[in-house]
């Protein structure tokens, strides 16, 4: 008897598969066996000819047709018929590519069915919801052409941008200052359009792009109670979000996951659109697709590509297996489509091109890049930009209001375009911060104020000077200003300096005078060294003054060093400020962590979204990262055994990631520790054992031996350090953080923001207090225990001399930015591990000196005239 066969779907090859079937039927329904035998090609191949899934091939299908007693002439005219070539033009594409689905194209858009209703359903029971995703995975397409396209709500969707009142203005015809001046207008404006639910698509932008002023504005206006919000944010900003208080709140319970499509998801998203649109695809090729695809979190826009460019290659209403691999694949049919477009510009629209690209990107240091949306005047109007040709490609979105890249996807699979980035990502950033300098000086009026100075304005302009054609009309003449209220500060700078002259001419004039009246003065003698002590002091406060305005490095070492020099005792605080070495490829960014070991040769940072890095640091002014790791976001502390051997990183939910550091500083996972939230970790000098102190003032301490099985000592109890004594020393309630070198000294959080440094190698004994500035910032202690450095609210780190109680030096961290670990090396410098980069000072007079020393020496032409009336001396 005939096996039965699977029932087929509505399409033009689904009919062909059925009109082959009832040509077997009318035959007597032979067995497949049977047919064989008179086709002469296998029964397997005769079943999938009629078996809808793939169109046979025409010889397949007139053998079997002829062995049914068909007419082989209509059945080769309807297999012409589905292979024809598709017209030039033909049908609407139903796949969007890498475009956005946008809520028209909701008949083209499935797979997402589920998650659309569980977002529809939160907003039933919530007010505000966040649709978190990686890029790639669908948030905006689903957003978009699923949630706002809705019937249960009336959506107006935007996108916040540089300022995020703007967009919803120029929707809504509204005012956008009116907008941020009071957090209740937002509601009230989406209301009186007859608006009832906000979607803000991309909200990484607010952190990305926005100012603090507007940031904090707009997310206000979000949390107003009458409010119906949903805002869809990439994954690796979920940290971002956890620093404003009110998002936290607004998002607990009420947050959505973005994850891969389901196999079945998959084969809907595939299908379903080309079903639509009366066309059909090769089971072959859904196979294909969903295997291609698997898992990966960001490769639907990568789908959607090489969905579009196979029907463009589609065989009659057929998009087939052979197609798809024309395209270049999965992998590679976006970067295949890319540089087509490239290579048939001009050279001169190729360069063109590339600078857009260039500023149609946001570099990313704690994240991955992302796409920047650039206004129409920046882009410009030049000739040779090739704007058409790109927005005909998809590559870019262009339209009255500016230009985006499409989507982000092509940030990471297009080759050339990540060469371009990698090439030059300082000189990048410099052109970005003059973009946006540029932008803040317009938005000012021109205002001087805004104008760049110094080194500021003389690595923008050697910038500028390699890529003049690159700057928009804007930033040129923003440099063009800039460069001439330099020339009037010039101008300035040398008439002070002829003050300073003539100060010190009449001081000295005044010291004649003085001397020669010394015969009628009572106490002529100590007049006159009360006069020689006025002159110099007023010499020195000058120089002091004049040593910030000062834009050459060397210049300013040379003075900073001399006035060290005269300026008795001797303190390196102020050479610190000119001789700072910064390095920006190593900054953890906001919400990182940090630590040091192996005696500062050795550091690990954390960013916020879980990038783990471990830095050799072996070369003071070059820093090599070893080996990397994937950990969980938003760690809360981080700590290394002092030998470099072992990792500990705690989190909000109270869990403690032990890891071990192989020679080569290789990260492996060795266990997990449970409790409450630990705001500090510190290992033990031998790396056995780990403190995890949390905010009440509680530790807990763990024998981290065997870190695959921990074993916690009784607990928890109040204060507890550990030292390199045999048991764990109770400092009556501070909260316990580095220790010396030694083990004999802890330094300690105390009550309020004060800093303590106890003495641990017999009994317990508070030996120093000083003010700390930052309770759970991170603190450091020299080897020999004599310094200890801690981190103020404004990002300034004190560096105090334990043995002197009053005296600290002030260092500084430009920007105020946050100081994730700080630590002394072997010869007394301080290293600190900034959002912005890791810094490195001097805390010793004479390393200070030596430093400066390398800088050359000053000349007495040039000391007698930054310090006239003082005896030429050569600090070197």
């Amino acid at each position: 008897m005939p096996r039965g066969e699977r029932p087929l779907d509505n399409g033009p090859l689904r009919e062909f598969a059925a009109g082959l079937r009832e040509l077997r039927i009318g035959a007597g329904n032979p067995t497949y066996r049977e047919l064989s035998e008179r086709a002469h090609y296998s029964p397997s191949v005769l079943s999938d000819a009629a078996g809808g899934r793939k169109l046979p091939t025409l010889a397949v299908t007139l053998a079997y047709v002829t062995a049914c007693g068909g007419d082989a002439a209509e059945w080769e005219a309807r297999w012409r018929s589905l292979t024809a070539p598709a017209p030039a033009g033909g049908g609407p594409c139903p796949y969007v590519g890498l475009s956005t689905f946008q809520a028209g194209d909701a008949g083209l858009f499935f797979g997402r069915e589920r998650l659309i209703l569980q977002v529809l359903g939160q907003l039933r029971e919530r007010r505000f919801v966040g649709v978190f995703g990686a890029s790639g995975a669908g948030k905006s397409s689903m957003l978009r052409a699923g949630v706002a396209a809705s019937d249960e709500c009336s959506a107006l969707v935007v996108v916040p941008g540089a300022r995020p009142f703007d967009d919803v203005a120029a929707r809504l015809a509204a005012s956008a200052d009116e907008l941020a001046q009071d957090p209740s207008n937002l509601a009230r404006v989406v209301h009186d359009h007859g608006y009832d639910l906000l979607v803000v698509d991309q909200f990484e932008e607010v952190f990305t792009l926005c100012g603090e002023a507007d940031r904090a504005a707009f997310i206000a206006a979000l949390m107003d109670p009458t409010l119906r919000v949903v805002i869809g944010v990439r994954a690796d900003f979920y940290g971002h979000c956890g620093r404003y208080p009110e998002l936290v709140a607004a998002l607990d319970g009420a947050q959505v996951l973005v994850g891969p499509m389901s196999a079945d998801e998959l084969r809907r998203a595939i299908i379903r659109p080309a079903g639509v649109a009366g066309c059909v695809v090769e089971e072959a090729l859904v196979t294909r697709l969903v295997a291609d695809v698997g898992n990966q979190g960001g490769a639907l826009p990568l789908l959607s590509h090489v969905l579009r460019e196979t029907w463009r290659r589609r065989q009659g209403i057929s998009l087939t297996l052979t197609g798809y691999e024309k395209t270049g694949g999965l992998q590679h049919a976006l970067a295949q489509s890319a540089e087509q477009t490239f290579t048939a510009l001009t050279p001169a629209q190729q360069l063109r091109a590339r600078q857009l690209f260039l500023r149609l990107v946001s570099l990313g240091d704690v994240t991955h890049d992302t796409r920047r949306r650039v206004p129409t005047a920046e882009v410009g109007d030049d000739p040779d930009l090739p704007l058409a040709e790109l927005t005909a490609a998809r590559l870019i979105t262009h339209d009255r209001h500016g230009a985006e890249i499409t989507h982000e996807a092509l940030i990471r699979h297009w080759p050339r375009l990540a060469g371009w980035l990698a090439d030059d990502r300082d000189g990048l950033r410099v052109h970005r911060r003059l973009t946006e300098a540029a932008d803040v000086w317009e938005s000012l009026d021109q205002d001087d104020e805004a104008l760049y100075v110094g080194n500021r304005l003389a690595r923008a302009q050697e910038w500028a000077d390699d890529h003049d054609s690159a700057l928009s009309a804007r930033e040129r003449d923003f440099l063009r200003a800039s460069r001439s209220l330099e020339r009037s500060a010039a101008t300035v700078a040398r008439r002070r300096t002829r003050r300073l002259r003539i100060l010190a001419v009449a001081l000295a004039a005044l010291f004649v005078f003085a001397a020669g009246t010394a015969a009628v003065a009572v106490n002529a003698e100590s007049a006159q060294q009360a006069t020689e002590k006025q002159r110099q002091e007023a010499v020195l406060d000058s120089v002091y003054n004049l040593i910030p305005t000062i834009d050459q490095q060397p210049l300013a070492v040379q003075l900073a060093d001399s006035f060290e020099l005269l300026h008795a005792p001797r303190d390196p605080a102020l050479l610190n400020q000119v001789l700072t070495r910064r390095t920006p490829s190593v900054g953890i960014g906001q919400g990182g962590k940090a630590a040091f070991a192996d005696d500062t040769k050795l550091l690990v940072t954390v960013t916020a979204d879980g990038k783990a890095t471990s830095w050799d640091l072996t070369r003071a002014d070059w820093p090599v990262p070893v080996a990397g790791l994937t950990a969980p976001a938003g760690p809360s502390a981080v700590a290394l055994s002092p030998r470099g051997d072992r990792l500990a990183v705690s989190y909000p939910d109270g869990t403690i990631r032990v890891w071990t550091l192989s020679a080569q500083r290789r990260p492996v996972a060795d266990g997990t520790l449970h409790g409450p939230q630990a705001a500090r970790l510190a290992f033990d000098p031998d790396g056995r054992r780990l403190a995890a102190g949390d905010a009440a003032g509680t530790t807990r301490v763990y024998d981290v031996t065997d870190p695959a099985n921990p074993i916690e000592s009784p607990g928890p109890v109040p204060g507890w350090a550990l030292t390199a004594q045999s048991s764990p020393a109770e400092l009556r309630g501070s909260m316990p953080g580095a220790i010396s070198g030694d083990g004999a000294r802890v330094v300690a959080a105390g009550v309020g923001d004060n800093m303590e440094v106890w003495d641990v190698r017999d009994q317990p004994t508070l030996v120093f207090t000083a003010f700390g500035g930052q309770h759970g910032a991170p603190e450091a202690i020299s080897h020999d225990g004599r310094l200890v450095a801690a981190v103020t609210v404004e990002g300034r780190v004190l560096v105090y001399d334990t043995t002197r109680q009053t005296d600290f030096m002030l260092m500084m961290v430009s920007d105020a930015q946050n100081v994730g670990a700080l630590a002394f090396a072997s010869n007394g410098d301080l290293i600190a591990s900034a959002a912005n980069g890791l810094y490195r000072w001097h805390t010793d007079s004479a390393v200070a000196h030596a430093d400066a020393c390398t800088y050359g020496q000053m000349t007495p032409e040039t000391w007698k005239q930054y310090f006239p009336g003082f005896d030429y001396r050569s600090p070197c």
